[in-house]
C-alpha cells in the first residue's frame, strides 16, 4: 500500500478543538490507509519558545515567559482527557523544557536556539499521536531525529539525503501501524544533535519524507478553505483561486 504524507500546520492544531477536527478528519477519509503524518509546533508556540530563550539570556523572568507554553499545552492535555501513560510522556517533555531554559549549556546560540525550539514540535506531535490513539486509531510515534540527518549548522541544516534515506525508508515502511506521526522542521547530525531546517520548514520536512518513501501524496492542510489571492484574515474582499499553474504557485 502506497504511503501519503500529510502535513498539519501549527494553526491546524492549535487548540483541542482543532485537534479533535484533525483527528476526526483522518477517521472519516482515511481509515485503513497508511498516513505519515508531519506536524508543526501549536499555534504561535514557536514564537513564544524564541521568547523564553531570549528571556533566560537575558537572565529575566521565566516563570513569565514559560507560563503561555505551558498553560497551551497542559490545558490542551487536559480538555482532550488524555490518557495518563501519555500524559506523564507530555508533562516530562515540558519539565525538559523548563530544567533546559534554567540551566542552559554552554554552547553557541545556534546550536542553544535547535535544543529550545525542537520541543515545539515535541509537543504537539506527541499530544496529536496521543488523541489519535484514545479514539482508536492504530498509531506510531516517530522521533524524526532518530532518523532525518543533517550537517551541523544550526538554525538552517542541510539534509544528507545519503544517510536519511535508508533510514527514514527501514522505520516507516512497516505494517504495523496505519499512522506515524512525526515532527516537522526539526533533525539531528551525525553525532545526534538537534538541529532545524529555518523557520517554516516543515513543509519542506513533508516533501523530504514524501520522496523518500516514494509517496502516493503531499497533502499540506491549512486552517483556510483554499488558496486565495490575499490573506482573508486582513482582507475581507480576498477571494478563493479555483485553479492556479504550479509554477505561479511557486
Amino acid at each position: 500500500m502506497a504511503i501519503e504524507i500529510h502535513k498539519f500546520g501549527g494553526a491546524s492544531l492549535a487548540n483541542p478543538a482543532a485537534i479533535k477536527r484533525m483527528g476526526a478528519l483522518l477517521q472519516q477519509l482515511y481509515i485503513n490507509q497508511q498516513l505519515v503524518i508531519v506536524v508543526s509546533a501549536m499555534g504561535k508556540t514557536t514564537n513564544a519558545l524564541e521568547y523564553a530563550l531570549s528571556t533566560a539570556l537575558k537572565h529575566g523572568d521565566l516563570e513569565e515567559a514559560l507560563h503561555p507554553i505551558e498553560t497551551l499545552h497542559q490545558e490542551t492535555v487536559d480538555a482532550l482527557e488524555l490518557p495518563e501513560s501519555e500524559r506523564a510522556q507530555i508533562m516530562f517533555m515540558l519539565n525538559d523544557l523548563r530544567t533546559l531554559l534554567y540551566n542552559l549549556p554552554t554552547a553557541e546560540y545556534d546550536a542553544l536556539y535547535d535544543q529550545i525550539i525542537a520541543h515545539g514540535e515535541l509537543l504537539s506531535s506527541l499530544i496529536f499521536a496521543a488523541y489519535l490513539l484514545k479514539i482508536g486509531l492504530s498509531v506510531e510515534w516517530v522521533d524524526i531525529r532518530s532518523v532525518l540527518r543533517t550537517n551541523s549548522n544550526h538554525r538552517c541544516a542541510i539534509i544528507d539525503s545519503t544517510l536519511s534515506s535508508p533510514l527514514v525508508q527501514a522505520k516507516f515502511n512497516n505494517a504495523r501501524t496505519n499512522i506515524y506521526v512525526t515532527q516537522g522542521f526539526i533533525a539531528s547530525d551525525t553525532l545526534g544533535a538537534t538541529t532545524t531546517l529555518g523557520r517554516e520548514g516543515s513543509d519542506y520536512s513533508a516533501a523530504v519524507l514524501g520522496c523518500y518513501l516514494m509517496a502516493k501524496s503531499v497533502t499540506i492542510w491549512k486552517d483556510v478553505p483554499s488558496l486565495f489571492n490575499a490573506d482573508p484574515k486582513q482582507f475581507v474582499q480576498a477571494h478563493p483561486i479555483d485553479d492556479i499553474d504550479y509554477r505561479e504557485v511557486i
